[in-house]
């Protein structure tokens, strides 16, 4: 008869934006693919991210020999950066299955991986980003880089979002003649 694994998150002080904690149990011993690796009884996980991708997991716990004895708390890592990476990599370690159930549960890839727009969206948080429509209904067209419509900042933002420039205009210009209230617009003349 097998138990079932629960994994439980943890809070804790050296929980943060790029590690997450959990508590394990009924997990079986667990080991590394690597030759001489130690077998361990999980008691911890602990999951890494790099850049918003899962990078590192870490399973932690008593040792167990051969034998069957118990010994000393050690770690088992698994590496998700590729060969040669200078951050730590080699090939791309297997999980054990219980760890693969896990972060399938929790919506998790592994290996982390680049997204596809992952370089996008770090240049995206470097960008100054779009340039705010002008108001259009004031008679204005133009953005500080001339024309909003062919405005290279605007496109690049757009891009490195990943979002198509044209339908992205598109979608603002629709929303701002949805929203549009002519008498805010209209001009005073003085009351005469």
């Amino acid at each position: 008869m097998t138990t079932a694994t629960d994994v439980r998150p943890v809070v804790t002080h050296k929980t943060t934006k790029t590690n997450r904690q959990y508590e394990v149990a009924g997990a079986p011993d667990t080991r590394s693919a690597r030759p001489g690796s130690l077998t361990v009884q999980p008691v911890k996980l602990v999951l890494t991210f790099h850049d918003g991708a899962l990078r590192w997991v870490k399973v932690s716990g008593p040792t167990v020999r051969r034998d069957g004895v118990v010994g000393g708390w050690k770690d088992v890592g698994f590496s998700g950066f590729q060969y040669g990476d200078p951050r730590g990599g080699r090939n791309y370690d297997e999980l054990p299955d219980w760890v693969t159930a896990f972060l399938a549960d929790e919506g998790l890839e592994w290996p982390g991986g680049r997204e596809p727009n992952d370089a996008l969206q770090r240049l995206w948080r470097l960008l100054p980003g779009p340039c705010p429509l002008p108001d259009i209904f004031g008679g204005y067209s133009d953005c500080a880089h001339g024309s909003w419509s062919d405005c290279d900042q605007t496109t690049a933002a757009f891009l490195a979002a990943g979002l198509d420039p044209d339908e992205e205009r598109r979608r603002i210009l629709a929303k701002a003649r949805a929203d549009y209230i002519p008498e805010e617009h209209e001009h005073s003349d003085g009351g005469r």
